[in-house]
């Protein structure tokens, strides 16, 4: 009887084999982007966004940064700069230290080159607040993240997890996608990265 048992485990055993070894592998939820791990999903309280595409910011021959962008799929804002359905949250990986003075003067060029001089009017007093929160940080070590957290009516800024503070400004979250995705993208090549082109 116990050897008849043992028989038939052993053969429960061979038939599920195949089953096992057939499974297809789970897909990993990270991936490697110059050196960086990005979650291929952003959990932002009831949503999930996917990663739409990652890319490498550089400037004077330096890598500055890796950003990412979470949205759902990219649609066409009816001009000519691809934008992305709300929620959407864009990550910056920092690759060196780097002053907020550099990173507000990126934010500051970015909107300009993106924004008539009427936007930018409606926007002046959301854009110097959103400077003065990040400033307030000081110097940005390497290995730190600043997160964009970007509803329609809604920005939040969260600087290694911390959160510094929200905007509820109609338009900002709009015109902040635009330095990367706007027509006049601060780096093309980061553009075509985050849009999934590269």
């Amino acid at each position: 009887m116990i050897n008849a048992l043992k028989a038939f485990a052993v053969f429960l055993i061979l038939l599920c084999i195949p089953f096992f070894s057939a499974a297809e592998p789970s897909p990993s939820v990270t991936t490697q982007v110059e050196g960086v791990t990005l979650n291929k999903l952003f959990q932002w309280n009831e949503q999930t966004l996917p990663l739409s595409g990652a890319g490498l910011r550089t400037q004077f021959f330096f890598n500055v940064a890796v950003i990412a962008l979470y949205a759902s799929p990219v649609i066409s804002n009816g001009t000519n700069s691809p934008l992305v359905n709300f929620p959407a949250v864009i990550e910056l990986h920092f690759l060196r230290d780097v002053d907020w003075d550099d990173i507000t003067g990126e934010l500051d060029y970015g909107l300009k080159s993106n924004q008539t001089k009427e936007e930018l009017l409606n926007l002046q007093l959301a854009i110097k607040q959103l400077n003065d929160v990040i400033k307030t940080v000081g110097e940005v070590k390497e290995g730190s993240v600043i997160v964009l957290l970007l509803r329609e009516n809604e920005t939040e800024v969260r600087f290694n997890k911390k959160v510094l503070g929200t905007n509820s400004t109609p338009g900002l979250s709009t015109a902040l996608l635009k330095i990367w995705l706007g027509d006049h993208p601060v780096q093309e090549s980061v553009k075509k990265a985050l849009l999934g082109k590269n």
